[in-house]
């Protein structure tokens, strides 16, 4: 609970779990980015996208992978798999560039910046 208590302390926090467990990713076609964080444990997820919405955001949480399912590579998953994603255009962009600031994984700041450039690119030919 005291994770939650303000934005600064909530954003530090949070970014060691993206550092971890999070994707920032724009789509094949180049026409999306996005933003999503998967776990095991929703009760963490379900704080977190408490909290962003709270602070505006549209978040999806949904189940990625059921518990029993056995992969391409053999793995068997244990429990349920959670993914909680952040989607629109906007607000990916508004939530990287809150988060770049406290992320320490070169791929994660690396990623982080492909997607602000691809929503920049995107909103210089097509508009918001």
């Amino acid at each position: 609970a005291w994770t939650l208590k303000t934005k600064i302390l909530f954003f530090s926090i949070l970014a060691g779990f993206v550092d971890a467990e999070g994707s920032f990713f724009v789509t094949r076609d180049n026409m999306a980015a996005r933003f999503s964080i998967g776990n095991y444990n929703s009760h963490i997820l379900k704080q977190i996208q408490n909290k962003l919405t709270l602070m505006g955001y549209t978040t999806r949480l949904f189940q990625g992978v059921k518990k029993g399912y056995t992969g391409k590579d053999g793995y068997s998953h244990q429990q349920d798999y959670w993914i909680l994603s952040v989607y629109r255009k906007h607000e990916v962009y508004r939530f990287t560039q809150s988060i770049l600031p406290y992320l320490r994984h070169r791929e994660k700041i690396e990623d982080a910046k492909k997607v602000l450039a691809n929503i920049e690119l995107r909103n210089k030919l097509y508009g918001q």
